[in-house]
């Protein structure tokens, strides 16, 4: 591969090397193993704009996962699960036109805008937004908005209702005329061992008190009590 070198003001024989470098960010020391071009005639380093455009992204990387930031696909996916444009979600959180776009291709967000987007990944949450908010978007825009958070909000507590009858299905019941209580044996596989675990369920009045299985690192299993369950509703 030739490339023009700076140094030697000619066209020449170049290659790409490994190399270990800081970069800092925000204050932050960032280590990461980038690749580099190299001038084969004087051995200098040239500039490649592909290269550094890949180290940067995994500087940045680097920095999302050590300072637990969200990361391009995550803020795009919670946009997308609203069904708004870039600049209809950048309108909505008061932030300037191209902010969101520049966040979706890679370009590091400050804490305050990652708190706010972490916040309203949770369609309860952009619903109370929207609703302090609501004349940043157009009627049209806000109404579907509304819309779209109720489906998911549905959607939600039918996924939850779903894993709870899910759970339940993994127990065999046993009923007790004697006493108010529920034994329900559950099975668990494990490679070491076929026993079966028993949970008490206890019913008083208007709640159930379960002892749930909290199956801990070492796969050894232990029952807390203070699981409590409201069973009115």
């Amino acid at each position: 591969m030739r490339e023009y070198c700076d140094y030697c003001h000619n066209e020449e024989d170049v290659k790409i090397v490994n190399k270990d470098e800081v970069y800092p960010v925000y204050g932050d020391e960032i280590p990461v193993k980038a690749q580099v071009m190299v001038c084969m005639h004087c051995g200098n380093e040239l500039y490649s704009r592909t290269l550094d455009s890949q180290t940067l992204k995994k500087v940045y990387d680097i920095y999302r996962r050590k300072h637990k930031l969200l990361f391009p696909n995550e803020i795009k996916a919670i946009r997308e699960q609203y069904c708004l444009s870039q600049r209809a979600f950048s309108k909505l959180l008061n932030w300037g036109d191209k902010t969101i776009v520049r966040y979706e291709n890679g370009s590091l967000q400050d804490y305050v805008h990652n708190a706010l987007l972490l916040f309203l990944r949770n369609p309860v949450h952009m619903e109370e937004y929207l609703q302090m908010n609501e004349n940043s978007l157009n009627p049209k825009d806000r109404d579907l908005l509304f819309k779209r958070i109720k489906e998911l909000c549905k959607q939600n507590n039918t996924d939850e209702v779903g894993k709870f009858t899910d759970t339940l299905k993994n127990f065999q019941i046993v009923y007790s005329s004697d006493y108010e209580i529920m034994e329900r044996e559950y099975h668990t596989a494990s490679a070491n061992s076929n026993e079966s675990q028993t949970v008490l369920f206890h019913i008083s009045g208007e709640y159930l008190i379960s002892g749930a299985c909290d199956r801990g690192m070492n796969n050894e299993s232990s029952i807390k009590e203070d699981n409590i369950l409201n069973i009115a509703a």
